[in-house]
């Protein structure tokens, strides 16, 4: 598909974008190629699972001690995760963290979804699925979720020389912005990030317009 669009449009670079596990793609794709890439732009960047619900439920934790709740069903979902990490444990401890993690603006992804013009019968085939039966649905993608529980951007050989971007949302539980500012003060790429006040894991549909004005100035800049 590089290959391609580079011959379509005469060019021997492409700029890589990506979101949620769209960045795991992303960045292994720079990782391999990088005389094929000239920029990175990731929204949501995953950098471990284990590092993401450990700030998770260490936040919610917190937030709970601090308005003098029972904590307890948060810190024995962690363990679970602990003992048998898989995304049924992670969903669990996502269902356990929630009320204490609020997100202050609406998540618009599958209002957004349904309206898409480019919208077809197999993507509402896997949207229905989704809200239909979760186990078939995990059964399904089993090989992608166990290839997240163990991914671990760390050990990725992230190239030095190509210039990378990250947005995020603050209030982001699911990929926090505290994991990929760790990261960044340990590594040693050239990267900025951009921050979405408010907005959850799925900013590009929280705040449309503002994210694409980042994206947008982000691309000028290079």
């Amino acid at each position: 598909l590089v290959n391609y669009a580079c011959k379509r449009f005469s060019q021997n670079k492409v700029i890589i974008a990506g979101h949620s596990y769209g960045t795991v793609l992303g960045i292994d794709y720079i990782s391999r190629h990088p005389d094929k890439v000239s920029q990175y732009v990731a929204a949501a960047q995953v950098v471990s699972n284990d590092i993401n619900n450990q700030i998770m439920a260490k936040d919610a934790i917190n937030t709970a001690t601090k308005q003098n709740k029972d904590a307890a069903a948060i810190e024995k979902a962690y363990k679970d995760y602990q003992n048998n990490p898989c995304v049924i444990t992670t969903l669990i401890l996502r269902q356990a963290t929630a009320p204490y993690l609020p997100v202050a603006l609406p998540d618009k992804t599958s209002k957004i979804a349904l309206a898409s013009p480019y919208m077809g019968m197999d993507d509402f085939s896997w949207f229905l699925l989704q809200i239909g039966s979760m186990n078939e649905y995990i059964a399904l993608n089993q090989k992608l979720y166990d290839e997240l529980n163990n991914y671990d951007l760390y050990k990725v050989n992230v190239p030095s020389d190509i210039p990378i971007h990250f947005i995020f949302g603050t209030r982001d539980y699911v990929c926090p912005i505290e994991s990929i500012e760790d990261y960044r003060n340990a590594s040693h790429i050239d990267s900025d990030l951009s921050v979405l006040e408010d907005c959850g894991h799925n900013i590009q549909y929280t705040k449309p317009d503002d994210f694409g004005k980042v994206f947008l100035d982000v691309l000028s800049k290079r």
